[in-house]
């Protein structure tokens, strides 16, 4: 198993596997966007969260997905975000256990957590990935540290290859 030696090494890769998604050749656009990132999550602005996956998933190239059978899969759009939130400097931990089970992102930095299941439309039910959340429980080790708790359901759809809805809360 291989892992960073450090925290720098691992931001500077993640930041390039970034600018080889986003196609960006100039630092200047990688860092405003990393920049616009760690602004909208500072802000705990879920709405600007929103705005930004979206901005993200709809620069993916076509022929990633087309080519690529993991595209249909849930773990696709984890993998995606997490690069994309370890660019940001954020702290980032996938696959995050607890006692009723496991969160799928669990994104912390800049005084805010954000904890995020997300989903396949086509795998399941509308308003499931927000539920999930809820309903386990996985915020609970995370509140009461004096950080802003936000849980984000993110349903994403193999078809259209984008969020289809966005669902959140701040707890």
């Amino acid at each position: 198993r291989l892992g960073y030696p450090n925290r720098e090494v691992r931001q500077s890769l993640n930041r390039d596997l970034l600018s080889g998604v986003l196609g960006v050749g100039k630092e200047g656009e990688r860092e405003s966007q990393a920049a616009r990132l760690r602004a909208v999550l500072a802000r705990g602005d879920l709405a600007g969260l929103e705005a930004e996956l979206r901005a993200f998933l709809a620069s993916i190239p076509h022929q990633w997905h087309g080519q690529n059978p993991m595209a249909s899969y849930e773990g696709w759009y984890a993998s995606l975000l997490q690069a994309y939130f370890v660019a940001s400097e954020a702290e980032v931990r996938a696959e995050e256990s607890g006692s009723q089970g496991r969160a799928d992102l669990i994104v912390r930095g800049f005084g805010q957590v954000y904890v995020f299941e997300l989903k396949l439309r086509e795998r399941s039910e509308p308003g499931a990935a927000l539920r999930q959340l809820q309903e386990r429980g996985y915020a609970d080790r995370y509140r009461g540290r004096g950080e802003p708790v936000h849980l984000v359901g993110l349903e994403f759809s193999a078809e259209t290859r984008n969020l289809m809805r966005f669902e959140a809360e701040t707890v």
